[in-house]
């Protein structure tokens, strides 16, 4: 079944399932009030708008990505990594295991400074699902020429798939094109890699 029940309250599985109860509250009270729950950065701007709350707070997306502020304060929310609502995060907490994401290898680990190759190679990613993705986008953000070979017409991989089945994994397929076309990695679809392929392919890794 999908997050329901125990995490309702404080993280609702619904979009905007705690908007009606702020309004109440606010409709009530002579101070500032906050909410939260599964809330686009458009959907908060929205209910900042009608007067439903006079603070949104964002729990999950900044565990996927502490960047989405500055993305929302640039005008380009869609710049943050999306939170695909998986509940690793709020799952390690009922196993006492340390806090992680499902979408971010970085949440819960000791903060490092951005990698830089020593120097710059020529590095080929076979496959355009999500690791592949993630794989081709960080190698050129550290420095080397990248190009990613994907065997279907699109990239995303499984995830596409998986993304049909929970439309809350699509934006995170987006998100990820578009990491790799900002990267400047090099991509080619319906591109088999063939043991003759990449030995003519002139790659050092």
């Amino acid at each position: 079944g999908q997050a329901i029940g125990i995490t309702s309250a404080h993280t609702p599985h619904a979009a905007g399932a705690r908007l009606d109860d702020a309004a109440a509250i606010r409709a009530a009270v002579d101070v500032p009030v906050i909410t939260m729950g599964r809330l686009t950065a458009d959907a908060a701007e929205a209910a900042l708008a009608d007067g439903r709350a006079d603070l949104i707070g964002f729990g999950r997306p900044l565990l996927a990505d502490p960047g989405l502020p500055d993305a929302i304060v640039a005008g380009d929310p869609e710049a943050a990594r999306p939170c695909a609502y998986q509940y690793r995060c709020i799952g390690n907490i009922f196993l006492h295991r340390p806090l992680a994401c499902a979408v971010r290898p970085e949440t819960g680990r000791p903060a490092e400074p951005p990698r830089v190759a020593p120097r710059r190679e020529r590095v080929l990613v076979v496959g355009g699902g999500p690791v592949g993705m993630e794989a081709a986008h960080r190698l050129a953000d550290a420095g080397h020429a990248v190009a990613l070979w994907e065997a279907t017409d699109r990239l995303g991989g499984l995830l596409v798939v998986a993304g049909a089945a929970d439309p809350a994994l699509a934006p995170l397929a987006d998100w990820l094109r578009r990491r790799v076309a900002d990267a400047g990695v090099e991509v080619a679809l319906d591109r088999r890699a063939s043991v003759d392929d990449l030995a003519a392919a002139g790659v050092d890794r």
